[in-house]
């Protein structure tokens, strides 16, 4: 039991260093206001970037224990999101409960992706503003629920 706790550390450590800094430079990009509280944009930021975890942890066929707290440390850490927000996301990409926000989460495993695999950091960084500035996303007017 011990040596699996280390693993799950070691794996842990592995994907938090591997995203982090496509994390933090995606949220560079964005304005202060699209992370404000009270904005939609929030929303669908923390679906994009939770979207990134989720894949990375898939990849690296990671446990249903480790991708929760790769999902709390990422988004707790890098966004601020409180446990109870987090508890109501989604255990996996397949049970968002909207279009978007299943959406924006593949959006966000395909822009890492790309980040790890091209080396074109700026232009997959700056995708997330590109999605959060579309008219459809501010407005919510294509929206449809399953």
């Amino acid at each position: 039991m011990w040596g699996s706790s280390k693993k799950q550390d070691r794996q842990i450590k592995g994907v938090t260093g591997a995203i982090t800094p496509f994390v933090t430079d995606t949220l560079g990009r964005l304005d202060p206001e699209d992370l404000e509280e009270a904005s939609i944009k929030r929303k669908y930021a923390i679906y994009y970037i939770y979207g990134a975890v989720l894949y990375l942890a898939e990849y690296d066929d990671l446990g249903k224990d480790v991708k929760a707290v790769l999902v709390t440390n990422i988004l707790g850490e890098q966004m601020s999101v409180d446990q109870a927000a987090i508890d109501k996301l989604p255990v996996t990409e397949d049970h968002a409960d909207a279009v978007r926000e299943t959406q924006f989460m593949i959006e966000g495993a395909s822009a890492l992706r790309n980040w790890l695999t091209t080396g074109e950091r700026e232009k997959n960084a700056a995708y997330l503003k590109e999605l959060l500035d579309n008219p459809d996303c501010i407005t919510g007017e294509s929206e449809t629920e399953h």
